[in-house]
Parts: C-alpha cells; sequence; structure tokens
C-alpha cells in the first residue's frame, strides 16, 4: 500500500540514489564558475615561501558532515596554453576566526592539477577547470567554518614575476564574503566583479568522503 509513510521512504531512498557521491558520511561542496563573470587576482613567490605576490584570495565554506577533503576542483582563468600545462598551485586551509576572517592555518600543499577548458569570461579570457587530488587529505569537521586560499605558484609558473592565474567568481555569495588579502596584510572585502559590478564569491568545490 502506497501511503505517505511509504511515500516518505521512497523519497528518502531516491534522493539518497540520485546523490551518489554525496550520500551519507561524505560532505561535498559545490560553488562553481558563474559563467561571464570575471576572476580575482592571487598569487605567491612560491610553495616554499607563499608570501604574497600583490593580492591573494580566499573564501570560506562549511561542511555539515565530516570527512576528509581528497579531491579539489576549482575554476580559473590562466593567460596562456603553458601555464594550463605545467602550472603549480598553492592550496592553504584556515579556521575562521569567529569574525569571517581567516584565522590559524591547518593545511598547506603544492598542486599540478588536471585542466579541461570550461568556458570563456566577460574579458574574454579563457575560463579552465582545475582538479587535483590531494595526496594528504585534509579532516573536515562538520559544521566547522574554514577558509580556502587557491594562489599560483610564480616561481613554478609559465612566466615567473608575472601573472599568470587569476581565481573565477562565483555569484550569489554563500557563507561569507570572499576576500582579498594584499602584500602589507589588509583585507579587501567584498570582491567586486569587473563585469557586472556586483559582490562576487569564488569558485570552486570539493569532495570529503
Amino acid at each position: 500500500m502506497f501511503n505517505l509513510r511509504n511515500a516518505k521512504r521512497f523519497l528518502a531512498l531516491a534522493v539518497v540514489a540520485l546523490m551518489g557521491e554525496t550520500a551519507f558520511g561524505q560532505c561535498t561542496f559545490f560553488q562553481p564558475w558563474t559563467q561571464n563573470i570575471a576572476s580575482h587576482s592571487s598569487r605567491v613567490r612560491s610553495c616554499d615561501q607563499p608570501t604574497i605576490v600583490d593580492f591573494v584570495a580566499m573564501d570560506d565554506f562549511i561542511c555539515r558532515e565530516g570527512g576528509k577533503m581528497d579531491r579539489l576542483r576549482w575554476w580559473g582563468v590562466v593567460f596562456s596554453r603553458e601555464q594550463a600545462l605545467r602550472g603549480s598551485y598553492y592550496i592553504a586551509i584556515y579556521k575562521d576566526n569567529g569574525n569571517c576572517e581567516p584565522g590559524e592555518q591547518l593545511y598547506k600543499a603544492c598542486v599540478r592539477p588536471r585542466v579541461k577548458l570550461a568556458g570563456v569570461d566577460c574579458t574574454d579570457n579563457f575560463v579552465v577547470q582545475f582538479d587535483t587530488a590531494l595526496a594528504a587529505p585534509f579532516p573536515v569537521e562538520p559544521g566547522v567554518r574554514y577558509w580556502l586560499q587557491i594562489s599560483e605558484d610564480d616561481a613554478a609558473s609559465f612566466r615567473p614575476g608575472v601573472e599568470d592565474f587569476r581565481w573565477s567568481g562565483h555569484q550569489p555569495i554563500e557563507g561569507c564574503e570572499a576576500l582579498q588579502i594584499d602584500a602589507a596584510g589588509n583585507i579587501i572585502r567584498p570582491l567586486i566583479d569587473r563585469c557586472n559590478e556586483r559582490p562576487s564569491d569564488l569558485a570552486f568545490a570539493f569532495r570529503a568522503q
């Protein structure tokens, strides 16, 4: 008999089946590039010496379920084919300081992601989707706000001393406003998209099993 109780059970099972990778005991976070909007500078001198060159960009995330983040995806602009094929990137994760700002650093890694073309943004730059496995997964605690930094490793870029990457945007804003930090340590927020003049977050996604 297909009563209300059975209908709810059927719906719950259908949701689990549709979720696939996002089934119980695993967190996925999906904040993709919003087509046409622009990108934001984020560059460090090297993975070994991650001092800021001009700006670094960061955005926050929360997982309602815990897990180990083992795969990371993000969207960004590269200014040459060579950078897409050989670029290195600095990844860092911070705990929120309670004021919607990054606090203690909890994790860092240097990665060379796989790439594929995602589209063209409002500034006529090609947007690439980056995807990488994390050799050392990051343990995500449920309900904790974290901040993610993704920055070009300038020393290992195609053109050291020249910007080769910008992190693409996402709208509308989810959670806290994304931000940039300049070389003097000043926090810049919100990030304003240069094409539609609206506040922007940053585009990334991950899986935590």
